[in-house]
């Protein structure tokens, strides 16, 4: 906060491993209430403008590893357009975050649903390339595909609605 205090930035990004830390045990009350401290001392601070970047999906192993074995598994020689699931608890915390992130004045991201829906994730963004271009690169990290499609996809919230 000292170093928010000293740059004075006109906007800061939060994101977190949310996803995993409701794996490693603080509720999702506990996320709430540490988010909604962070963006309430930020604007104490003079920050104008915040954006939350919510919960990602959670692969089993790795994208590529269950797309292996999906494949496998079914016999198949393509890359289904999406694949897995998202666990209730992640659709609820990114429900709970995007209500209080509103509630506090800033603005939000929801990641899991921009990649995801009650079908499955999707997997893969340029499908011309000769190569699988996997929008993930393990378990619960973005590729710079990836990467590229959620910021392109979060622009309004990232630089106005112009």
């Amino acid at each position: 906060m000292s170093k928010v205090r000293q740059l004075k930035p006109d906007t800061i990004i939060l994101a977190g491993a949310w996803e995993r830390y409701l794996e490693l045990g603080p509720y999702q009350k506990q996320i709430i209430e540490t988010l909604s401290e962070t963006i309430n001392r930020l604007k104490e601070l003079g920050v104008p403008h915040i954006v939350v970047f919510g919960p990602r999906p959670l692969w089993q192993t790795s994208l590529s590893i269950d797309l292996f074995r999906y494949m496998i598994k079914t016999g198949s020689d393509q890359i289904p357009e999406r694949l897995g699931g998202v666990p209730d608890a992640i659709w609820s915390l990114d429900s709970l975050m995007a209500a209080k992130v509103a509630a506090d004045g800033a603005e939000y991201v929801s990641v899991v649903g921009y990649f995801c829906d009650k079908t499955g994730c999707l997997t893969v963004g340029d499908r011309s390339r000769w190569r699988p271009d996997l929008l993930f690169r393990d378990r619960d990290h973005l590729s710079m595909s990836g990467s590229r499609s959620l910021i392109e996809h979060s622009r309004a919230q990232l630089f106005g609605k112009s």
